[in-house]
C-alpha cells in the first residue's frame, strides 16, 4: 500500500540520517584528538611556535617496503608538506618523509636503511650519525668507548637549521658493547621511541610555513 510504502521511506531516511550523525560524530571525536595532539607538541616544544604542525593518519605500509620501515600518510604537497622534513609522534622524532605526491606522502621510519640522522647520546654532547637497520632498529657508529653510553640512555636528534629547530627524543640505547671490527668504539643499536606498529597518526613538522 501507500502507507506502507511512505513508512518504508520514513525507515530509510531515518536510518540515511543516523548514520550521517554518527559521522559527523566520528569526524569530530577526530578532530579533537588531533587539537589536542597538536596542543601537546606546542606546549612541550615552545621553539616550535613558528612552525606548522601537520597532523596526518597513517594509511598503511607501501607495498614492497620491509615492516616498521615505512608508512605511508593521507597528507601531501597541498598540505605544505616537503621532502625532508621531520615526523612526530607522541612527542618523539619517528621519521622524515622521502616522497611526497598532492596528497599523500612516504615516511622513512628511524629503522629504514635509507633513513640517516645527526643524533645526540646523552651524556656525550658528541653529535654522530644514526642509520636504520632495516628491521626494527637502528645504530649509531664511530662513538668512541670513553664517552659514558649505555642501556637506556636516551638518544636525541640535532637541531637542523631549517628542519627541525629544537633537539627531540628518537629512541634509547638497546645494546651497547665493544665494537668487534675495533675495540675502542661502541657498537650501538638504538630502539625507536614509538613502536611503527602502533602508531594511528603522526605530525610534520613545517618550519617555514
Amino acid at each position: 500500500t501507500s502507507a506502507g510504502n511512505s513508512l518504508d521511506k520514513l525507515k530509510k531516511e531515518n536510518l540515511q540520517l543516523q548514520n550521517h550523525c554518527a559521522n559527523i560524530y566520528a569526524e569530530l571525536a577526530s578532530e579533537h584528538q588531533k587539537v589536542v595532539q597538536l596542543s601537546g607538541v606546542r606546549s612541550r616544544f615552545p621553539a616550535l611556535a613558528g612552525a606548522a604542525i601537520v597532523t596526518a593518519d597513517v594509511i598503511t605500509s607501501p607495498a614492497g617496503s620491509a615492516k616498521n620501515t615505512q608508512l605511508v600518510v593521507n597528507r601531501g604537497s597541498s598540505d605544505g608538506l616537503k621532502k625532508g622534513q621531520y615526523v612526530i609522534a607522541d612527542n618523539s622524532v619517528v621519521g622524515r618523509l622521502s616522497d611526497v605526491g598532492s596528497r599523500t606522502a612516504i615516511v622513512d621510519m628511524i629503522s629504514s636503511r635509507e633513513m640517516t640522522i645527526p643524533v645526540e647520546v646523552a651524556g656525550t654532547k658528541v653529535v654522530r650519525k644514526m642509520t636504520g637497520d632495516g628491521k626494527a632498529n637502528a645504530r649509531i657508529a664511530f662513538v668512541q668507548k670513553k664517552y659514558p653510553v649505555k642501556v637506556g640512555s636516551l638518544v636525541y636528534t640535532c637541531k637542523m637549521a631549517g628542519v627541525l629547530d629544537v633537539p627531540m627524543v628518537v629512541g634509547k640505547i638497546a645494546k651497547c658493547r665493544a665494537d668487534d671490527d675495533n675495540p675502542l668504539l661502541w657498537e650501538i643499536l638504538v630502539k625507536p621511541a614509538v613502536d611503527a606498529g602502533s602508531m594511528n597518526t603522526v605530525s610534520i613538522i613545517v618550519m617555514n610555513p
